[in-house]
């Protein structure tokens, strides 16, 4: 294979990768996302650059109230976190 059928094989993979990412955005709408490390490991980060954001995200309890992260102990309870509590980035919402 040629280096340019190769450069024309990865722009189509590309582009099927694309879309199925749009359908699959159209269909779920939201989704959870777990992402586990070390305190100041960038795992935020990570979500930022996946969500197309910098802004700093919400935390929401079960019961749909946001939670205060002013009032958390940063010694002793950074980085402790309740999966059930929804994250998101206001910018990414529908």
């Amino acid at each position: 294979m040629s280096p340019s059928n190769t450069e024309f094989q990865g722009a189509e993979d590309i582009e099927r990768q694309r879309r199925r990412a749009e359908n699959l955005r159209r269909r779920a709408r939201r989704f959870r996302v777990l992402i586990i490390g070390r305190a100041n490991a960038g795992k935020t980060t990570i979500l930022q650059r996946v969500c197309n954001t910098t802004e700093q995200p919400k935390i929401f309890n079960q019961s749909g109230h946001e939670i205060d992260l002013s009032e958390l102990n940063p010694t002793a309870q950074r980085g402790e976190h309740d999966i059930e509590n929804e994250m998101i980035f206001e910018s990414n919402t529908a």
